[in-house]
């Protein structure tokens, strides 16, 4: 296979593990021409030239029969810590068992047998290059369209936040006074004057109007913080990190979130356990807060048919949070692209759906140290599996 853009080619290195020297200098020596090589003896010092050279590093391929370690090892780490690295694995042992194993823990690209085919070898190599090429610019177009994203909604949001707030502070204060200029309207008001009077009922309804602004505004500057937060995308600083009660933040969530209509009685909270986790408490809050909008969006394209269930679930090695709702499922092709941002089921993006809630929501998870999983069963059900470590010396309430 030819090569397209050698320059290409030069710019990420591609990574070759073996313990065997006379394997590296071969494989350096055949290869090093038309890429950039660099090579490790083993799983614990590949290990530390990944963490210390990552962003260099387009492909990695390692042996599999190695001392202390084997390579699947080593493709795991790469796959947990730097799934951006095209992995495969070369083996003399074509045992079916090797290759399995690092399929389903280390999801390599390509499963290569030993002795080497070169020319295969070459194209397997120049197969792997192309594919990060081509993920390192679909990672590029989405870090543009994120910015150029952040950058139109926080305008956007300027302009909506300045009216709200002045919109909020003159219900709020006008609130305070309406029982006050109800109570010396019906004490003044005249038999003789010739205006119509106003009804006790249209009384009441102005100070049922003011709650309704106050409720509606503070709604909407809770859903563009909610926007906000989850196109900026999520660094957190290790200082933010606190000890929190996940169920105070579920709480804060339930109670906070911009219910329409009667959507609130639609959810319900099972049992009444708890545990703690390190994290941030108003990024929980917001990840709660994604899980529920997609819920209740889903419930609504059901016919407004179906239940909301959440429950929290300590465990001795690791804590768990289902979120479950009987709306109408999702498609087993869908599931593995839910978190992918950017990538949205619903039909209709123009109505706010522009599939980046549940990515933020796994690179939030991520950032605890925790995760999520999607289990759906179309016509059934959709449930989130929230996991967080257990913390030792911290007892379950």
């Amino acid at each position: 296979m030819e090569i397209a853009n050698p320059l290409d080619y030069k710019r990420s290195a591609i990574l070759f593990v073996d313990d065997e020297e006379k394997s590296l200098k071969y494989f350096s020596r055949v290869f090093s021409y038309d890429f950039r090589i660099i090579t490790s003896t083993d799983v614990e010092s590949a290990s530390r030239l990944i963490d210390q050279q990552a962003d260099e590093i387009a492909v990695l391929i390692t042996d599999q029969r190695m001392p202390k370690q084997k390579g699947v090892d080593l493709l795991k780490y790469s796959r947990e810590k730097y799934p951006h690295i095209v992995r495969l694995l070369t083996t003399a042992y074509t045992d079916l068992g090797d290759a399995i194993e690092a399929v389903n823990t280390g999801e390599i690209f390509r499963y290569i047998t030993k002795p080497w085919d070169i020319d295969k070898l070459h194209d397997h190599l120049v197969d792997a290059m192309n594919l990060f090429l081509a993920r390192e610019q679909e990672r590029n177009l989405l870090v543009g369209k994120r910015q150029a994203m952040f950058q139109i909604a926080g305008n956007i949001a300027h302009e909506l936040r300045t009216p709200l707030l002045s919109i909020l502070a003159a219900a709020k204060g006008t609130a305070n006074f309406m029982p006050s200029l109800v109570a010396a309207y019906k004490k003044n008001r005249l038999p003789e004057d010739d205006r119509e009077p106003i009804r006790d009922s249209h009384l009441a309804t102005l100070s049922d109007t003011l709650s309704d602004i106050i409720m509606e505004s503070n709604n909407s500057l809770t859903i563009i913080d909610i926007l906000l937060t989850k196109i900026k995308g999520v660094v957190i600083e290790p200082d933010a990190f606190a000890l929190l009660s996940m169920r105070d933040c579920l709480n804060e969530s339930l109670q906070r979130y911009p219910y329409r209509e009667n959507q609130a009685q639609m959810i319900t909270v099972s049992g009444h356990e708890d545990f703690q986790f390190k994290g941030v408490r108003q990024l929980m809050v917001h990840v709660f807060y994604n899980l529920i909008k997609n819920a209740l969006y889903a419930i609504a394209v059901n016919g407004n048919k179906g239940l909301i269930t959440i429950s929290i679930r300590p465990g001795d090695k690791q804590n768990l949070v289902y979120f479950n709702d009987t709306g109408p499922g999702i498609d087993a092709t869908v599931i593995p692209h839910i978190f992918d941002s950017f990538y949205s089921i619903r039909g209709n993006q123009s109505e706010g759906n522009i599939g980046i809630g549940l990515a933020f929501c796994k690179n939030v998870m991520a950032q605890f140290n925790a995760g999520i999983k999607c289990l759906s069963e179309p016509g059934l059900y959709t449930e989130f599996v929230m996991s967080f470590p257990a913390i030792a010396g911290n007892e379950s309430k």
